[in-house]
């Protein structure tokens, strides 16, 4: 059986980490909060998180069991092995936003089941901790591609919607976010945080911009 066919039956069954008092935060006061190391690969788990991308559907990641004993205060350990894992998807691009802690919120949907979606993010790159975490040229490639591509997220965050078909290959690492009514939440909360590359598949840029 493929690694990646053994990881993804796995998961169902995986076990969490113990849930731990969160540590005090570095990033600047306005760049996040809940989970921020972990969220930006800042943690001292971020060096376990696999290189080797793990292919995966947009439905496959929904199904994902969410850790028995998930804490949305723990910022000092991953729930092994969803977030030491990076995922790719093929998504289609439904739409994209600027939240108050400054990430691109970006709406992903399997383009074989389009009601199927979750949530990518990308953080500011100037963020403290995205910075101490040695891949803020990474995020900052991928923020770039989106607003070159796409044109800047509106003001006042609502979400800027996806014209067109556009279908591109996403790599981020696995994250569990707390239900909190987000726009394009997967139902066990999993998103892609961050995001650390973005490729074309099918589609254009409505700017013109070629999409790496």
């Amino acid at each position: 059986m493929k690694r990646s066919a053994v990881v993804l039956a796995a998961m169902v069954a995986f076990s969490a980490a113990p849930a731990q008092p969160a540590v005090a935060l570095n990033p600047l006061s306005h760049c996040g909060t809940e989970r921020w190391h972990i969220k930006t690969l800042d943690d001292a788990g971020a060096a376990q998180v696999s290189s080797a991308p793990i292919a995966a559907t947009v439905t496959q990641l929904r199904a994902f069991s969410v850790p028995a004993a998930f804490n949305k205060n723990n910022d000092t350990s991953r729930y092994a092995p969803v977030e030491k894992t990076e995922y790719t998807v093929s998504a289609l691009l439904v739409g994209f936003k600027e939240e108050a802690d400054r990430d691109l919120h970006v709406v992903l949907a399997d383009p074989a089941h389009p009601a199927h979606t979750l949530i990518g993010e990308v953080p500011d790159p100037k963020c403290s901790t995205v910075i101490a975490s040695g891949r803020a040229a990474q995020i900052s490639a991928v923020r770039t591609a989106f607003t070159k591509c796409f044109g800047a997220a509106p003001a006042g965050g609502g979400l800027k919607k996806f014209s067109g078909k556009f279908v591109a290959k996403l790599t981020g690492i696995g994250f569990f976010d707390v239900l909190h009514g987000q726009t394009g939440v997967a139902p066990n909360g999993i998103e892609l945080h961050p995001i650390l590359r973005i490729k074309a598949e099918t589609g254009s840029c409505p700017t013109g911009y070629i999409l790496p």
